[in-house]
């Protein structure tokens, strides 16, 4: 997933991804792999407008995120006409984000909402099983958003 931010990033830096033939060394997709990088990127994050609004509501229990100022982001990338504009939303959540040991757990269980991959399951050592990270018992074993 770390790409999807990366290429959120770039754009919100105005660095868009060369377009394969402009350059001898233009990255493999390019621009297209940048969009869709940015539009998979908004689904983690419950940006696109592809996302019911209970799901946008989960996703941002699940990221630990104030409502209203993810809500400011959502607009703002619904009404961004390009690249730059989408990336700065996504980058602007991303700031919003407490990172800790229990990141990727809570952007597995938010791409999960998001529709993003299917089925995702974490391994507790400690009791030497699978769970989800959208159980009650994978929500427990993690540290809260808010701390």
């Amino acid at each position: 997933m770390t790409a999807g931010f990366e290429a959120a990033v770039d754009a919100s830096e105005q660095c868009l991804w060369l377009r394969e033939g402009m350059v001898e060394k233009a990255q493999p997709g390019g621009y297209g792999s940048q969009r869709r990088w940015i539009e998979r990127s908004a689904l983690v994050l419950g940006l696109s407008d592809a996302i019911k609004p209970p799901v946008v509501e989960e996703i941002v229990e699940q990221l630990g995120l104030s409502g209203l100022e993810h809500h400011k982001a959502r607009e703002q990338y619904g009404l961004a006409s390009g690249l730059v504009g989408r990336g700065k939303a996504i980058v602007s959540v991303l700031n919003l984000i407490r990172f800790g040991d229990d990141i990727c757990a809570r952007l597995m269980a938010a791409g999960t909402l998001g529709g993003c991959w299917g089925r995702v399951v974490l391994w507790d050592p400690k009791f030497s099983r699978r769970l989800s990270p959208l159980s009650r018992v994978g929500r427990a074993s993690r540290s809260p958003p808010f701390v």
